[in-house]
């Protein structure tokens, strides 16, 4: 009878470190989770020297506490090191339930699913078989009857069937993308009770800016709804890991395009530390990575839609070389030519496709160091206009007049050019807080990363730009947005979201039956004529409500707006100060 408490061994492939699940009921090591110790790391794929020294404090921490978050850098084992925990608390506890879960369900499919977990078992457990099913639900089984379910936060069938289960183990991968609300409902399901099991929930992330919830409730130990400080500090533990400490098993230049980037980015995936924030910014990086797409349709595994309408955007400098390179935090470089791509996809959001900006004259002189033509900007604008088969460019004209556009004319007199002047009275950041609404409201996209544009954008508050030279990359694609989005005509803020509510089928001409309830009761609309009060940061002197009109500031600075301009600078942090009577 006691053998029956036993598992099963299993001996692995010729030439690898044996794997032996424990007896069941037998104390966990701790940093173990109840599996195979840590020196299994050095199984094949990982070379003789095993882990990196991070990742053993790491596998180590995971054991420790209730809530344990990984922060840190791009490559830096992050993932690899949880994934590895939850297979190894799978197989070391029978009808054990787990779950994986990103802010999208493609996202954790295409990273968790097919990539990292078959990398971990193939490295680690090369004997284990395990049976991965992926409709309708995500779900690795193992032999034992313990599952692993993956999914995402955006697919309201999947949510509603994995938040009907409780687990001993959550992970939620990539938390800059994930909202505190979110992560609130997940954590009511780490409930599941399998004995010698501890329930434990992993948190990763590339640290974005420090209010993130992951910073207040792991660095700051507050709860991030109220800032009071938790009741349970010792739940929660939280560790840095980085690409230096991974730095083995990454390519050199990998690492070396890492350390020699700039800005947010660098401190993001490089240091991997949390960003510096000023109160009244415009952008956060929290925001932007939660806008963010992966090039591609999705039949190639992306997310771009098809498009209906393409913008190439210019915004001139007027520098034509790049300037003094030996001090460029003291003496930045030339402004470049801002020279964006933008499109308006099928799904009315607009996508940020190229950031194509440069420092050069017009019309390009002399051969590269490989012996090509150097291009102008003109002639980049204008084979962007072609390749991505734009509708036409759009040129800033505040700095060379009809200049701009007679040059673009001149290079390919075929191509439609349209001009916009920036109201010199204005500052920057009024053009720019439309924009910055557009996505908080999800109605922006960027496909990829665009690591010096997304810094400009965080340096825009309320108050004006903050950046050290001209924000020539965001201008030009704030004017694209704006041209698509905005601009008045047929694509103007109204038309917009007359757009969207075709889209969702409740523009008042489409409802010719009353609508019978969707989930047992009745919602009613929302009084067109409802108002609400909302004070307004000071060093902002007008606003752009939805309805496309400019609203000044009064001296007290309370502001009278519609329920639904109030929810929106309310995720800008603004206070609403509730109904107008």
């Amino acid at each position: 009878m006691q053998n029956s408490k036993k598992r099963r061994r299993r001996s692995p492939p010729r030439g690898t470190a044996k794997f032996e699940v424990q007896e069941i009921g037998a104390p966990a090591k701790i940093g173990d989770n109840g599996g195979p110790p840590i020196a299994t790391w050095a199984d094949k794929g990982w070379g003789k020297d095993g882990p990196n020294p991070a990742q053993v404090v790491a596998t180590e921490l995971l054991g420790n506490q209730r809530h344990t978050c990984l922060v840190g850098g791009a490559r830096s084992g992050k993932t690899t090191t949880i994934i590895r925990a939850i297979c190894l608390r799978a197989q070391r506890f029978p009808k054990s339930r787990h779950v994986v879960l990103r802010n999208r369900a493609v996202y954790a499919d295409a990273s968790v699913g097919l990539d990292t977990l078959p990398k971990v078992m193939s490295m680690f457990f090369p004997g284990v078989k395990y049976k991965h099913i992926r409709a309708p639900h995500n779900i690795v089984r193992f032999p034992n009857g313990s599952e692993i379910w993956i999914g995402g936060l955006d697919d309201a069938a999947r949510v509603d069937k994995i938040l009907g289960a409780e687990y001993c183990t959550v992970f939620l991968n990539e938390c800059s993308q994930i909202s505190w609300y979110a992560a609130k409902l997940v954590r009511s399901r780490l409930a599941q009770v399998i004995e010698g099991c501890t329930q434990r929930m992993f948190y990763d992330i590339n640290p974005v800016g420090k209010s993130h919830w992951t910073n207040l409730l792991f660095g700051d130990k507050v709860d991030p709804d109220d800032k009071k400080a938790i009741a349970d500090p010792n739940s929660y533990a939280r560790m840095f890991i980085n690409p230096a400490d991974n730095i083995k098993n990454l390519s050199a230049e990998y690492v070396a395009e890492l350390e020699n980037s700039t800005g947010n980015y660098r401190k993001r995936f490089y240091e991997g530390v949390y960003i510096d924030e000023n109160p009244n910014s415009l952008w956060t990086a929290a925001l932007i990575e939660a806008c963010r797409a992966r090039p591609g349709s999705a039949a190639d595994g992306g997310d771009e839609p098809e498009y209906i309408q393409t913008v190439v955007a210019i915004d001139p400098s007027g520098a034509g070389i790049e300037g003094d390179k030996t001090d460029v935090e003291q003496k930045p470089l030339n402004d470049e030519i801002g020279i964006i791509v933008a499109s308006l996809g099928k799904d009315q959001k607009v996508y940020l496709r190229a950031d194509l900006s440069l420092v050069a004259p017009p019309i390009g002189v002399g051969e590269d160091e490989n012996g090509n033509k150097k291009l102008g900007w003109a002639e980049v604008a204008v084979a962007a206009y072609h390749a991505y088969g734009a509708d036409h460019i759009l040129a800033e004209i505040n700095y060379g007049g009809g200049m701009v556009e007679a040059v673009i004319r001149a290079k390919d007199g075929n191509v439609p050019v349209k001009t916009v002047r920036a109201n010199p009275g204005n500052g920057k950041h009024v053009r720019a807080e439309p924009i910055s609404t557009l996505y908080h409201r999800d109605g922006v996209r960027h496909v990829g990363r665009f690591e010096h544009l997304e810094d400009q954008l965080c340096a825009f508050t309320s108050l004006g730009y903050g950046g050290p030279k001209s924000p020539d990359r965001a201008d030009a694609w704030i004017w694209a947005v704006t041209d698509i989005a905005l601009q008045d005509g047929a694509n103007s803020w109204i038309e917009y979201y007359r757009r969207l509510n075709e889209a969702a089928g409740t523009l008042p001409e489409q409802q010719g039956e009353p609508k019978k309830p969707e989930f047992g009761f009745e919602i009613s609309a929302p009084s067109k004529s409802a108002k609400e009060r909302v004070l307004v940061p000071e060093g902002t002197s007008s606003l752009y409500l939805i309805d496309g009109t400019n609203m000044l500031v009064p001296s007290d600075r309370i502001v009278t707006v519609s329920k639904e301009d109030a929810a929106a600078f309310g995720l800008r942090g603004w206070e609403r100060l509730g109904a107008a009577t």
